[in-house]
């Protein structure tokens, strides 16, 4: 008596189908507002595995830069580009009457298509392809050689993943801060995403950081192209809402306001110094760096005391002169235990 064993798909057959279901995704949403199963259905698949995620972001930055970018530019490897069944969908749609979509969109879906149809074993070869993850632990701060010539400054509980493809550079900060120093390569664009936040430089110097509630990039040197879903009232639209940031620039972007207007900064990442700068940043971005540069549990008896607003320039290594600081600024009293925790509350004469 024999056994069979079930045939299970190779790893390159299986990333190839999540490609392909991140691009249907990505017409679907681009084409209509999708019905509440659907909508279920897509965000379960979403959340399923990390690779689902990754392969939307990108499908989501290669069809949100078609209309103005040319083929060298849209970063898609040929080996990754959809199959013949996604295409025949995106086809399918721009059968479609009074859908509008620039002669350089069209020309750029034809040339991926022609690129798909002829990869060679060679080409894939040759490919300059590095992935890899970095991460740091509470209070620390490390520096990355990246395999483009860039450099990646890590902040304290940070994590960075890394994709580098033949026409693309693309990463991920899945939690804390990052700040980048670009190698210059224009055929291949460098794209940071932090949850539905994109950055996409060529050549530059630039900030990433993710908190629980906001997302933000600032430029020290550069230009950074930054896009975000517009939001009206805590809820995403279809399209996204973009910025050009310039050399002492920075933006915030938050599910709640959506993208805001960029702003002036005065200094970018001196968390590198373990210096923490702030310019009317709410105190939740304070109370998360403090907890990733100390590892304290910070506990608050009043929501509102998140939405205070801080200015300062304040020594990150000495965690007490930060609660000082913070005592001395607002009517809040800190009660710190051993190192370990800490708990903000408002004295009792500013609830009276």
């Amino acid at each position: 008596m024999t056994s069979t064993q079930p045939h299970r798909p190779s790893r390159d057959q299986d990333e190839r189908r999540i490609k392909s279901a991140a691009h249907m995704w990505r017409v679907s949403l681009d084409d209509a507002a999708l019905s509440a199963a659907e909508q279920r259905e897509f965000d379960a698949w979403y959340a399923a595995d990390p690779r689902h995620r990754l392969a939307f972001d990108r499908a989501e930055v290669i069809w949100g830069a078609a209309s103005h970018l040319t083929v060298a530019q849209l970063g898609y490897e040929p080996a990754d580009v959809p199959t013949p069944m996604v295409w025949s969908a995106l086809f399918a749609k721009l059968r479609r009457p009074m859908v509008p979509i620039g002669a350089a969109a069209a020309l750029a879906m034809v040339s991926m298509f022609a690129l798909w149809l002829g990869p060679t074993d060679q080409h894939n070869k040759a490919a300059a392809v590095a992935q890899a993850r970095y991460q740091t632990a509470i209070g620390e701060i490390t520096q990355y050689q990246l395999a483009d010539g860039s450099t990646l400054t890590l902040g304290a509980a940070s994590e960075v993943t890394v994709d580098f493809r033949p026409l693309q550079r693309s990463l991920m900060l899945t939690r804390g801060e990052a700040y980048f120093e670009v190698a210059k390569d224009e055929g291949r664009p460098f794209i940071v995403a932090a949850g539905d936040l994109r950055a996409q430089a060529l050549g530059t110097q630039f900030d990433v950081k993710r908190t629980p509630t906001t997302f933000s990039v600032s430029v020290e040197e550069g230009t950074v192209a930054v896009s975000y879903p517009m939001t009206i009232d805590g809820t995403q639209l279809g399209t996204r809402s973009t910025a050009t940031l310039e050399a002492g620039t920075m933006v915030i972007s938050s599910l709640m306001q959506g993208l805001q207007a960029p702003r002036k900064v005065d200094q970018v990442a001196s968390w590198r110094q373990k210096r923490l700068v702030y310019k009317s940043a709410p105190l939740s971005t304070v109370l998360d760096d403090i907890t990733r540069l100390s590892g304290l549990q910070i506990d608050i008896d009043d929501t509102k005391i998140l939405e205070l607003k801080l200015t300062a320039a304040i020594d990150g290594t000495d965690i007490r002169h930060v609660f000082y600081t913070l005592e001395r600024t607002f009517p809040l009293q800190v009660d710190l235990v051993e190192n370990t925790s800490a708990t903000l509350r408002f004295r009792a004469s500013a609830t009276q």
